[in-house]
């Protein structure tokens, strides 16, 4: 490579802005930093502090690549648990059903707002200025996958504690469920379901989805970012120890589960 070259791709470097996850900004002249859950970019520059930005040509993962990566993961992550929760429960095959509609319709609503709330509480605490989100994705037009925090620059760091915060909710939210299933040992059926889901089911489903998405699926988002920002190897084993803390408070419910739970009452 040329010295010319590589002033070039400096300047390319520079100019087009870094970007952790989803949609990148077509133009190199566009400055804003976004945060998005949809789809990865199929050019992305990043790199560690310190370091020259690298520019790497990433496959593509399309939308219905991640919305079928969601739609796996809701179904081997969540129906199957609750599935096994359920029965354990006693419940009717008619009732589970039912059930498990009306926790989809209660883990989705909230799932996105969120996630992308995360990014955005560690982007605001990390001193960026916000320029434009979407906590929700335009499911009434169809658009089960696209959500976005969009900011006005951002250094390396501020940008990694965005990407890495929803993260350190998941692992919150991971704690609340010990906490809530420790504190009262009796729910009803569908009420249990419901906190088994939106505790550690969704916690596991968020970092496994969005894990698998750029580190086997070829996708550009949050993961591949922090893999590129901090040692690999910590990155890894942070995730894995998310998913498996999040498994074993399931599995721990599941096993204990009885068919039917006596609510004590107070005296």
């Amino acid at each position: 490579m040329t010295r010319k070259d590589g002033l070039e791709r400096r300047e390319r470097s520079r100019n087009a802005g870094r970007h952790i996850a989803g949609i990148p900004h077509p133009r190199r002249d566009d400055q804003t930093t976004s945060v998005h859950m949809g789809l990865p970019p199929s050019r992305v520059i990043f790199g560690a502090e310190g370091q020259e930005l690298q520019e790497y040509n990433l496959p593509t993962m399309t939308d219905l690549a991640r919305f079928l990566n969601g739609a796996v993961g809701f179904f081997l992550l969540i129906v199957i648990p609750l599935l096994f929760y359920l029965k354990r429960r006693a419940q009717t095959e008619k009732r589970i059903v039912l059930y498990i509609l009306a926790i989809w319709i209660l883990w989705y609503l909230p799932y996105a707002p969120i996630h992308e709330g995360s990014h955005f509480l560690g982007g605001h605490l990390a001193g960026m200025q916000l320029k434009s989100h979407q906590f929700v994705p335009r499911f009434w037009n169809g658009d089960f996958v696209h959500g976005y925090v969009a900011w006005e620059n951002g250094k390396q760091w501020q940008i990694l504690l965005s990407c890495q915060a929803p993260y350190a909710i998941d692992g919150l939210i991971i704690l609340l469920g010990f906490f809530l299933f420790r504190w009262r040992t009796a729910f009803t059926p569908f009420l249990g379901a419901l906190i088994l889901t939106l505790t550690f089911l969704r916690s596991v489903f968020d970092v496994a989805v969005n894990y698998a998405a750029d580190t086997i699926l070829g996708g550009s988002g949050d993961f591949r970012f922090l893999l590129n920002g901090y040692p690999r190897l910590a990155v890894h084993i942070c995730a894995w120890v998310l998913m498996l803390m999040g498994a074993w408070g399931a599995v721990l419910e599941i096993v204990k589960a009885r068919p039917k739970e006596e609510i004590p009452s107070v005296n």
